[in-house]
């Protein structure tokens, strides 16, 4: 076990838990989805995301409503082995008592990645409008300069309702 993150992540009012760990026979963490069960009392593990970190120093993740719909997002980041920046977003989706993660954002660079959180009206704290989504930004090395690594390409992505998922938007 490296790191346990509680959060109601299914909307049903009850605390959730995410936990990071590291498997015997794998060295990348995985994140362990349990949606709380208040009839059992327990956590059912529901979904399972292998992602591509080893180091646990490299290693964060959290939630929190990057589209702006009121519905908190899973953010896991780290380094990959080759040393690149990673992020996913994942999305979660509970219908008639059956949850699913959707992957929404995936970002690997070799440079750095963040998400840009910007003010929401008062209207969106009081949970009467939707507010604003945050972009994530990517910088790269831009190897159409002719390797140049200290030449960066600054990519934004945003939401795209339709598509369900983060799309280039400026570069």
């Amino acid at each position: 076990l490296i790191n346990t993150f509680g959060i109601d992540f299914d909307g049903d009012g009850y605390d959730d838990q995410i936990n990071a760990i590291r498997k015997v026979n794998n060295p990348y963490i995985t994140l362990l989805i349990g949606l709380y069960n208040p009839f059992r009392a327990q956590y059912t593990r529901t979904e399972e995301i292998q992602t591509e970190i080893i180091q646990t120093q490299t290693f964060s993740y959290t939630c929190m409503d990057i589209i702006g719909n009121h519905t908190n997002a899973l953010i896991y980041s780290g380094f990959a082995e080759n040393g690149d920046s990673i992020m996913q977003i994942f999305l979660p989706k509970k219908s008639d008592s059956r949850f699913a993660l959707t992957k929404i954002g995936d970002f690997k660079s070799d440079g750095s990645i963040f998400i840009q959180q910007l003010d929401r009206y008062d209207s969106y704290e009081t949970q009467q409008a939707t507010g604003i989504s945050y972009p994530v930004w990517v910088y790269s090395t831009d190897a159409s300069r002719g390797g140049n690594t200290l030449d960066q390409l600054q990519t934004m992505y945003v939401w795209d309702q339709s598509q369900n998922q983060f799309i280039k938007s400026a570069e």
